[in-house]
């Protein structure tokens, strides 16, 4: 696993917490400007770039959700955020160059035995 794969794994769970984030209406342009640097970071495949972001985003949801009780203002992501965020999941899945870890209780299938070696 490369460098950037961690970054986009980890890119690619700060952006599903922030799908469920609820902020103050006047946090969410702020959330945005690092979004859209994520976005270019992605583009630009700058690991160091995506980790930074993922990060930021990570402190503003985990900042704002012990918080939220006490904000009623709080509102979830406007809906063209949420759309830029669902894309870049997305993304982030297909510019994985790693294949996802696989279950270590399933192992590969095996000929029969009876069979003989495959053509």
């Amino acid at each position: 696993m490369t460098g950037l794969d961690v970054a986009l794994r980890e890119a690619s769970t700060a952006l599903a917490l922030l799908r469920d984030a609820r902020l103050p209406a006047t946090r969410w342009g702020r959330v945005e400007a690092v979004v859209t640097r994520l976005e270019e970071a992605m583009r630009d495949s700058d690991a160091d770039a995506v980790l930074g972001a993922a990060r930021n985003l990570e402190d503003h949801c985990s900042h704002w959700r012990a918080r939220r009780a006490a904000e009623p203002e709080s509102t979830g992501p406007p809906p063209v955020l949420e759309e830029r965020v669902n894309r870049l999941i997305h993304d982030e899945r297909a510019a994985s160059t790693s294949p996802p870890p696989s279950d270590p209780d399933v192992s590969p299938p095996q000929p029969d035995p009876g069979q003989g070696a495959p053509l």
